[in-house]
């Protein structure tokens, strides 16, 4: 495999493995965020029942509506209004999504929502402003859906642009009152890049470096392998990895039935080759191995090369010489 093949073929595999690796930190990320947002979301909301109400509020499951199942909804409730008693229906859903189960709790929120509605306004900019406190780099959205308890009326207030929300992700819903009366639907929307921390990203970095290294390195042993010089010490031969029999005695190759006398100074160079293994040898090391001190050049050492492997050719050898980069190896 050429050179140019190895690199692309890693630089794609780096970018698999980083894309892997990012694929599950962004499920991982969003996953932290969701919670993060859902959290001050609740924290938002808590705060607008505390100033309708002057008492702290916490989230609670507790009362009779906690030992209701799925099975007993839809479940009819009734509000007495000053038109008189009014008959409401209320989901599964809407229950368990209420942010409390105590029918008391959720008889003053009607009460008191019904003579300060939720504001969009003001509990966007809320949750907003503790989304950012904690790191959050997008934006959260809302959609509030209003009834009014005495005449039926639904009313609906946005907290951003309405068309915003069709490409926001949804994250919760939330419900208020007796009869549920008012539904917090929450989005998230941000930038899938602006998810990953500078740390993502630094490992994102490091996978793509390492995952490219390790592939050149295992190509590189791979084609290493593929010769396997292997001295006799009794006749003073070596096999190469394709069957080649070089004779370093009588400077001679033989592939099979055919077999060819190297000059001196060839030889010299398929010695050198030989020793190193599979290794790159730089043109500057040949030169100093083969030819005498101040007397070779590197236009010497190209056309030394080609006559090798012109002689290796000559017997069939499947040994070959490769150019890497101002450096030769035997494959």
């Amino acid at each position: 495999m050429k050179r140019s093949i190895k690199i692309i073929v890693s630089f794609a595999a780096a970018l698999l493995a980083a894309g892997i690796v990012a694929y599950i930190q962004y499920g991982k990320r969003v996953d932290e965020w969701r919670q993060v947002a859902g959290q001050t979301l609740r924290n938002a909301v808590g705060e607008e029942i505390v100033k309708r109400t002057g008492q702290p509020f916490y989230f609670a499951a507790d009362g009779v509506y906690k030992q209701l199942e799925e099975r007993d909804f839809p479940k009819k409730v009734y509000l007495d209004t000053e038109s008189g008693s009014k008959e409401y229906e209320i989901s599964y859903i809407q229950n368990i999504h209420n942010i409390t189960q105590s029918p008391d709790k959720r008889g003053m929120h009607t009460y008191r929502f019904q003579e300060q509605p939720l504001d969009a306004d003001t509990l966007g900019r809320a949750w907003n402003d503790s989304l950012r406190e904690s790191g959050f780099r997008g934006d959260g959205l809302l959609r509030i859906n209003t009834m009014d308890v005495e005449t039926g009326q639904r009313s609906t207030t946005y907290w951003t642009d309405s068309a915003a929300l069709a490409k926001a992700d949804s994250l919760s819903c939330l419900f208020i009152g007796y009869a549920c009366e008012t539904e917090i639907v929450s989005y998230l929307s941000c930038s899938w890049w602006r998810v990953y921390a500078l740390s993502d990203w630094g490992i994102l970095l490091l996978t793509g470096i390492c995952t490219f290294f390790l592939l050149m390195w295992l190509a590189r042993r791979r084609a290493m392998s593929r010769l396997h010089p292997v001295m006799d010490v009794a006749d003073g031969c070596c096999c190469l990895s394709d069957g080649t029999i070089f004779n370093r005695e009588k400077n001679r190759l033989r592939k099979g039935e055919n077999e060819v006398e190297l000059p001196a100074l060839i030889a010299r160079l398929l010695v050198v080759l030989i020793e190193a293994g599979g290794e790159e040898v730089p043109n500057r090391v040949l030169i100093e191995k083969v030819w005498p001190p101040r007397s070779g050049s590197k236009e010497q050492l190209r056309k030394a090369i080609e006559r090798l492997r012109k002689l290796l050719h000559s017997i069939a050898s499947e040994v070959v010489i490769e150019n890497r980069w101002g450096a030769y190896c035997l494959r």
